[in-house]
């Protein structure tokens, strides 16, 4: 019997659609399967790629090679570069840099950065050891820590020990990288990571500009004790003695430039000497001097603190200079504030010690100078120190 046209055109109609339908279940699976891979591939990512970067980090610190590494992980960031790029050691025969107090013997290592394009970089120490970083533009002293000064940085977080400087640097601006330690005589391996929009270029520094600075006091000078005197204001003449206004008379403003730490310069200001005090005995004290040499240029300052209570340290000061003569060094008026700040003494040092010398902005030539002490470390009756000294041309 034959077939009618409407029958025959039915079951080819009826096959299409069971492959379309199986057709459109495959591609479902297999999108299904994509995506798990895709999933699965972020885990192995995270994983495993990961520890391996960070394995790699502890191994460059194990290592003996001092060379310049550049191994890209731009798994860390698709925008920049991350990069281990020098490594090195610290060591007892490394150069050595006072950081804080002149007792405290830090070795370091001075880097030269070399930057092809602007932007912001990071820095960042890996190490066993607590380091601490400086970040200077153009040059570094190790004389004048102060000078050229960009950043600094001890740790990243409470319980991270290493530093990380973070900055917008310039193309083809010279910068140097101070790695040293937080402790004394600490020594180690270390290696420093860097990101940025452009690999950087580490280099080791086999010397550094020495400053050429020189001692602008002499124990000859002229100098006079004041207290109850502030910046801009008439001086008040102290005297020797051991009540309001006085500086006991073996402890004369003399001691305080006899190149001698173990004497020192003590006034109780609006105290008496009674053994008891406040935050503001001795407070408002200082002195004033002329300078045998003549005109001079301040450019920093360098205090040591004396052989007893640690209170009585100095913390903040202002100096000021003056081109008068006579008594009108006496007057307000004839004083320029050149620096208000402090005085390097903010973590308590060892007696008899000094402060790294601290830069004074300062480009205009006095031939006198005032020194107030405007805070000091604690609550007692008086302000001591052993030392000051002023460096300049």
């Amino acid at each position: 019997m034959s077939q009618t046209p409407s029958t025959m055109k039915t079951e080819p109609v009826s096959v299409s659609a069971n492959q379309l339908k199986t057709t459109e279940n495959s591609w479902k699976k297999m999108l299904s399967i994509i995506a798990m891979s895709t999933i699965f591939a972020c885990i192995i990512t995270i994983v495993i790629v990961l520890p391996l970067v960070l394995k790699r980090s502890n191994e460059l610190l194990s290592g003996t090679n001092h060379t310049i590494i550049s191994t890209t992980a731009t798994s860390f960031n698709s925008s920049s570069n991350l990069s281990y790029d020098y490594m090195s050691e610290l060591t007892h025969q490394s150069k050595v840099f006072y950081s804080t107090m002149s007792s405290r013997k830090l070795y370091y290592e001075a880097l030269m950065i070399n930057i092809s394009m602007s932007g912001n970089y990071t820095f960042t120490s890996v190490s066993s050891i607590d380091t601490y970083g400086y970040l200077y533009y153009n040059e570094f002293d190790p004389l004048m820590p102060c000078q050229n000064l960009l950043q600094e940085n001890d740790d990243i977080a409470d319980d991270v020990l290493q530093f990380q400087i973070q900055l917008t640097l310039q193309s083809f601006v010279t910068y140097i990288l101070v790695v040293t330690t937080y402790h004394s005589n600490r020594t180690g391996k270390f290696s420093i990571i860097s990101q940025g929009p452009k690999k950087v270029q580490i280099m080791r520094m086999n010397s550094v500009q020495i400053s050429d600075l020189i001692a602008l006091i002499h124990p000859n000078d002229s100098i006079y004790g004041v207290y109850n005197t502030t910046m801009g204001a008439d001086s008040t003449a102290s005297t020797a003695g051991s009540t309001v206004g006085n500086y006991p008379p073996a402890e004369r403003p003399e001691n305080a430039i006899d190149n001698n730490t173990l004497t020192k310069y003590l006034n109780f200001g609006s105290c008496i000497n009674n053994g008891y005090g406040n935050d503001e005995c001795g407070l408002n004290t200082g002195f004033y001097l002329t300078l045998k040499r003549g005109l001079s240029m301040v450019k920093a300052f360098q205090i040591c603190v004396a052989n007893d209570q640690v209170r009585r340290d100095p913390i903040r000061i202002t100096l000021e200079g003056s081109n008068e003569q006579g008594a009108n060094l006496t007057l307000g008026k004839s004083w320029t504030l050149i620096y208000n700040g402090f005085t390097g003494l903010g973590v308590s040092p060892a007696r008899y010690d000094c402060a790294t010398r601290q830069c004074v902005n300062n480009s205009i030539s006095y031939t006198s100078y005032r020194f107030l002490v405007t805070l000091k470390r604690g609550s007692d009756d008086s302000v001591q120190y052993s030392e000051i000294q002023f460096y300049g041309y």
